[in-house]
């Protein structure tokens, strides 16, 4: 990974547009005292749940998820080196923006979004009614990076082994 110095963005109206998030973005970059933050600006289509971090950190710095206001929802603020991370669970679908910023002398960070996209069968409150098994029953679904998980929900009226 490559570290690009270039200003990606000290405001709201300058953050560098990543567009939209459906899966995952890594950018390795450049923030301390004469660039003290970095803003990078993302769209989710889709309700899901967010990880997102910076590593690689030599001197300390922090990191926001922050609304379509520029309001804090979720943040990291470990001291010195450690890597900064947190999950926003259920992150809803519109425009926010990751604000990465620190007043140390500066560091080189490597930025991590992470988007879990909720499907309509990923967890158990939305699993896929599939109605009463009676006999064998087959369904096609696909699981992968982006969609984890699949949940069915069904019914049986007899006691016997499902296999």
């Amino acid at each position: 990974m490559t570290t690009n110095h270039i200003n990606s963005g000290n405001t709201l109206s300058q953050a560098w547009d990543i567009g939209l998030l459906n899966s995952s973005f890594y950018h390795a970059q450049w923030v301390g005292s004469s660039d003290v933050r970095d803003i990078y600006s993302f769209t989710t289509h889709q309700a899901g749940d967010l990880n997102f971090w910076i590593k690689g950190l030599s001197n300390n710095a922090n990191i926001q998820l922050l609304d379509d206001d520029g309001n804090i929802i979720s943040g990291s603020y470990n001291t010195g080196t450690q890597t900064d991370s947190a999950t926003f669970g259920n992150l809803q679908a519109g425009d926010y923006y990751i604000k990465v910023y620190s007043n140390n002398p500066g560091t080189n960070y490597n930025l991590g979004l992470r988007l879990n996209l909720r499907d309509a069968n990923n967890y158990v409150g939305n699993a896929q009614n599939v109605g009463v098994i009676t006999e064998e029953k087959h369904i096609i679904g696909s699981v992968g990076s982006y969609d984890v998980r699949d949940v069915y929900r069904f019914t049986t009226h007899q006691i016997g082994d499902l296999v």
